[in-house]
């Protein structure tokens, strides 16, 4: 009797064990792709074209990861060295969000702190930023920002090296409102990025123009072209 007892008991538990052996466990979720480096020590060679459509000028330019941070905002930036007159970039990542503290090219410098790419969304994901307020002239303007992923998965070839699972992402910047009512302003704008994993940007391209009719008599225009010649990693 006390054998069969103990026979019995041991039924639920042998139960137990083989249900665990047999239960399929999950993988564990994909590590996200990173689209961009922080890594400290990094490098990225750049050529820049300005003017390439009227006036080319073509120059290089080392961009060097360190390993210091800076506080913009609510957010912590890695800060980012170049070799020319620009000195600086600032770069923040939160899972598959990439944030850049960045010059807007016309309008004396303007900063503000930009998400220019979701690497985990399709092509056809679109999100809107509005900047905050930037006087010029005397002139205060809002500007809004519209980021469109154009492709994803992409081959493409920059400087003779193909790189794979590009994501293009095409942006527009809006003119929403002006202090004064003045007929005939006018801001296009085309800019046109291009992100590798584990590299981030291989090549963008940019071409602004902001212009007031008189007697304000105001033109700002941007053309440049970068694409990544190599990095160190």
């Amino acid at each position: 009797m006390i054998r069969k007892l103990f026979f019995l008991s041991t039924i639920p538990v042998f139960l137990l064990i083989s249900c665990k052996k047999s239960a399929t466990t999950p993988p564990p979720p994909p590590n996200p792709v990173e689209y961009n480096s922080i890594q400290a020590g990094n490098t990225w060679e750049y050529e820049l074209v300005n003017n390439p459509s009227t006036a080319p000028a073509t120059s290089t330019y080392t961009l060097t990861c360190t390993a210091a941070d800076t506080s913009i905002g609510t957010r912590s930036y890695r800060i980012f060295t170049r070799t020319d007159a620009l000195a600086k970039e600032y770069y923040f990542v939160l899972n598959s969000e990439y944030f850049e503290y960045l010059t807007l090219p016309i309008l004396d410098g303007f900063k503000f702190e930009n998400l220019y790419l979701k690497s985990n969304v399709v092509a056809g994901a679109t999100w809107t930023q509005t900047l905050p307020p930037v006087t010029y002239a005397g002139i205060t303007a809002t500007i809004s920002k519209q980021d469109t992923v154009k492709q994803t998965g992409m081959s493409m070839t920059v400087k003779g090296k193909t790189y794979n699972n590009v994501i293009h992402v095409s942006s527009g910047l809006k003119l929403v409102s002006l202090s004064l009512p003045i007929p005939g302003v006018s801001l296009v704008s085309s800019i046109q990025n291009y992100y590798a994993p584990g590299v981030g940007r291989i090549r963008a391209t940019y071409d602004i123009r902001f212009s007031v009719p008189p007697p304000f008599s105001i033109t700002q225009t941007f053309e440049n072209k970068t694409e990544l010649i190599s990095t160190n990693f």
